[in-house]
């Protein structure tokens, strides 16, 4: 893990705070720490850290409430670490910002590997679609739990032979969530990528594309092995596995 990585860890049992801060630490990370939702956020501001690990059973303060809080002035990768683990509690704190969720008790090493693939989702630039028809010649293909998207045909192809015809805005959103998943996608991330351009607060141009999308998910039966999660606050997570493209000619 980067040396230069600094880690928040908002944790208000004494002992499960010194094991993390310690694994943390040995491996090569800056740690500090915090209980209170005044205190996170006055470090966020002051210290900008690299990621946050989030334990949710705070005794003053909700950490789903903590972590919308977060998602509202920034998009810092979030593991929350919770006794909660049935999965409509794991999906609670996705669609409240978590990019990973670690269920009490854990592996010292589990978490490190998390938090060290969560730090890696965020360093990769998030993939841009690709520019101009001259590289439509060749046909990528992405493929996720069984179900295949192809960029040049603009078409996703489920289980059982049913397929879907996509607008070129949908294929390259679709495209951005198999490159980037598990990764909590900011709308602005999303806009600067599709149109060049920031994106305004009042535009809900790219909700509708994501509503039409997941429209099409249905048709097709994949929603339940493609799902887009909405972050309130912020955008979009792809909560799946992907494949890397593999280029056709």
């Amino acid at each position: 893990m980067e040396r230069d990585k600094l880690i928040l860890v908002v944790e208000d049992d004494a002992g499960m705070r010194e094991l993390i801060c310690g694994a943390l630490v040995s491996a090569g990370c800056g740690v500090v720490v915090a209980e209170r939702r005044d205190e996170i956020l006055a470090i966020i501001a002051e210290r900008r850290p690299d990621l946050i690990t989030l334990d949710l059973s705070l005794q003053v303060d909700d950490g789903l409430d903590i972590a919308m809080d977060i998602r509202r002035i920034c998009n810092v990768p979030i593991v929350m670490i919770s006794g909660r683990g049935l999965p409509l509690e794991r999906l609670a704190g996705l669609e409240h910002g978590a990019d990973d969720y670690i269920t009490k008790p854990f592996h010292i090493k589990e978490m490190l590997i998390r938090v060290r693939s969560v730090l890696d989702r965020y360093v990769r630039p998030i993939s841009r679609p690709r520019d101009g028809v001259a590289e439509a010649a060749n046909s990528t293909l992405r493929r996720s739990d069984g179900c295949v998207l192809d960029e040049k045909l603009r078409r996703l192809s489920c289980k059982g032979g049913v397929s879907v015809e996509l607008t070129e805005t949908e294929t390259n959103i679709l495209a951005m969530f198999f490159d980037n998943p598990g990764r909590i996608l900011s709308r602005n991330e999303m806009w600067l990528a599709l149109r060049r351009l920031e994106h305004d607060p009042r535009d809900r141009t790219l909700d509708g594309h994501i509503t039409h999308l997941r429209a099409k998910l249905r048709q097709t039966g994949c929603e339940d092995h493609l799902v887009i999660k909405s972050v309130r606050g912020v955008g979009y997570v792809f909560v799946g596995e992907a494949t890397l493209p593999e280029t056709i000619s």
